[in-house]
């Protein structure tokens, strides 16, 4: 599980890299919905808890998943955070939930 840290006053997005295939080839996921929710226990996440995140890839094909934890994005409070995504790829018909993570807001 990877840890990320960030100021509380930071609007940078953090992200986590996702690894995405359908029957062992690369698949790219951006055309999937991606969510994320920061919970301080390790607890599934409620219906609530979802905020929507964004795609990115970088020029090596590596995809990942960000949001914004800070005052304009997420507001979250100092404190360490379980973090989860929800993707859901209506095209697939799959909605993978991952836990690929902890941030440290400080």
């Amino acid at each position: 599980m990877r840890t990320e840290r960030v100021s509380v006053l930071s609007d940078e997005p953090v992200e986590f890299t996702v690894g995405a295939d359908v029957n062992g080839l690369p698949y790219d996921p951006r055309s999937a919905t991606v969510e994320v929710a920061a919970m301080t226990t390790f607890d599934d996440p409620g219906p609530g808890d979802w905020k929507p995140g964004t795609w990115d890839v970088s020029t090596i094909g590596t995809y990942t998943a960000s949001v914004n934890p800070g005052p304009s994005g997420m507001a979250l409070a100092r404190g360490t955070y379980y973090v989860w995504l929800r993707i859901t790829d209506p095209f697939l018909g799959v909605t993978p939930v991952r836990a690929p993570g902890q941030l440290i807001v400080q």
